[in-house]
């Protein structure tokens, strides 16, 4: 991820949040939640990495459901096997519940 000014095009930060790829960057106040496809994370302002979390498979689901929902208190992710994780915008996991 990386972020400009308009004004010049300044490469302000560049962060690396997930090792594979990225699939929406979402605005959290001042910071970013970001989906990515082994990591979900929260980056700052200047692009630093809050917290991360990965899961026991890829956050995504063979059928192209939307796998990441952001609450007013909590972050919903489902990966490959459509396991449900949790987290609460401090990067504390709430729950897991594992589909078998």
């Amino acid at each position: 991820m990386f972020r400009f000014s308009l004004a010049g095009l300044q490469l302000l930060w560049k962060t690396k949040a997930d090792l594979a790829t990225y699939f929406a960057v979402f605005p959290y106040r001042q910071d970013y939640i970001v989906h990515g496809e082994l990591e979900i994370s929260r980056l700052d302002q200047w692009g630093n990495i809050i917290w991360q979390n990965g899961g026991a498979d890829i956050f995504a689901t063979p059928h192209g459901d939307s796998s990441l929902v952001l609450l007013q208190d909590m972050i919903i992710a489902t990966d490959w096997e459509f396991s449900k994780y949790a987290f609460d915008y401090d990067g504390r996991t709430l729950s897991y519940t594992k589909q078998s």
